[in-house]
């Protein structure tokens, strides 16, 4: 049998191979230059992010598999990486592939200090990002949601996770993904790491990582009602819009005391209370992806 006839035979094959080659392996770092690398958040899409260097790793194997033989090969030297480039805006994009950014890199300014930007898609809400650094090394720690409007079907959501090398480019690595079913809510996963890393002048560092990130459903409201209440909690003045038509902006009344949001979905009413040290309300609308954004309305309160 020739090898291109093999090649095509077995394809099928070789690409369940390589699936369970990778399995338990998305978060292994290369030896040499890669192990230098730093793991700074992830990279969420939708779809299977196919890195794998399948032609090579045939080419390399094929004749062992052929045989039947014990193929020994490190699948990591067959992992593709998908480099990101940042835009004008210092936000980072994957070209051609569709997703939502949550990473953390160390950037440098104009001055030559470094600090770390937070790149977070518009799709995961709330969270904390804590990074404490010391002369041992560094822990970056994060959180966040993703709400979803209600879908029948069920959908898989991989997590590809994010390096940083030395010189400061930012690339993914295929990850693994999680599947959820239609409705299901307060579903999470983690991604962690904890390694050593040797900087320019070879001291060694720690550098561990946790990120958390839950799922939660969120019907999409009919309209939203903001309701602006004097100090005997009596309605000074109301106003209603729908959700992907919210003002730029909220101006209470001198004499309002707090405000009231009312959010109207399939007869249910939702109420949160917004005080006056409070200078601004989230409303939510779901876009493209199913995944619901919150817009932030400003709140001018008059004194």
């Amino acid at each position: 049998m020739k090898k291109d006839s093999k090649r095509k035979v077995l394809l099928a094959a070789v690409a369940v191979l390589c699936i369970v080659l990778l399995s338990g392996c998305q978060l292994a770092k290369e030896s040499g230059e890669q192990g230098e690398d730093r793991l700074i958040g992830v990279f969420l899409t939708w779809e299977y992010l196919n890195l794998f260097d399948h032609d090579a790793f045939m080419d390399d194997n094929i004749d062992r598999i052929v045989q039947g033989k014990k193929i020994s090969a490190d699948s990591m030297a067959y992992q593709g990486k998908l480099f990101a480039e940042q835009q004008e805006n210092r936000d980072f994009v994957f070209e051609g592939v569709e997703g939502m950014n949550y990473f953390v890199p160390l950037c440098t300014d104009e001055m030559g200090n470094t600090y770390h930007m937070i790149c977070a898609d518009a799709g995961i809400s709330g969270g904390n990002r804590h990074i404490h650094s010391s002369d041992d090394g560094e822990a970056i720690t994060m959180t966040g949601t993703i709400y979803m409007a209600p879908r029948d079907e069920d959908r898989v959501l991989y997590q590809n996770p994010v390096y940083q090398t030395p010189d400061g480019r930012v690339y993914a690595m295929q990850g693994s993904g999680m599947g959820f079913a239609g409705g299901v809510s307060g579903f999470s996963f983690k991604t962690e790491e904890s390694s050593t890393l040797t900087d320019e002048r070879g001291s060694k560092k720690n550098a561990d990582f946790s990120l958390e990130i839950t799922i939660e459903e969120m019907k999409c409201a009919d309209r939203i009602a903001v309701l602006q209440m004097g100090a005997d909690h009596e309605i000074l003045k109301s106003e209603t819009f729908k959700p992907e038509n919210a003002p730029d902006s909220i101006v209470p009344e001198a004499a309002c005391a707090y405000l009231l949001m009312e959010r109207m979905t399939d007869g249910e009413v939702q109420r949160t209370l917004i005080e006056r040290t409070e200078d601004g309300m989230e409303v939510f609308s779901p876009r493209h992806d199913g995944v619901m954004v919150a817009a932030y309305i400003p709140i001018l309160w008059q004194e």
